[in-house]
């Protein structure tokens, strides 16, 4: 499971994405729109796995897209944001 870390915030810059900051580090990241969608997931609920993470999105997302990304594509999406996160102490795991 995974959980946002409690040395990251985030500010909502509205259609232009998301910046989080890690407090400890006081480095930034500017999050594009999917990023931003698998970000603000934790404020609907707290831990997450990585595959709940990618059904979430497939469900959110993708059906308002007629030639969206496959669920393969979304899955690798979620991978790839969790490593970067989680790589920068923005996201931890959780039991």
């Amino acid at each position: 499971m995974l959980s946002r870390s409690p040395y990251a915030t985030a500010v909502s810059l509205d259609d232009d994405g998301t910046i989080v900051l890690h407090l400890r580090t006081q480095e930034y990241y500017r999050l594009n729109g999917t990023a931003q969608r698998l970000w603000t997931a934790f404020d609907e609920q707290k831990t997450w796995t990585v595959e709940q993470l990618a059904r979430h999105l497939y469900r959110t997302a993708v059906p308002f897209k007629e030639d969206g990304p496959s669920r393969a594509d979304v899955q690798d999406d979620v991978e790839a944001f969790v490593e970067t996160m989680a790589g920068n102490g923005l996201l931890t795991h959780v039991s």
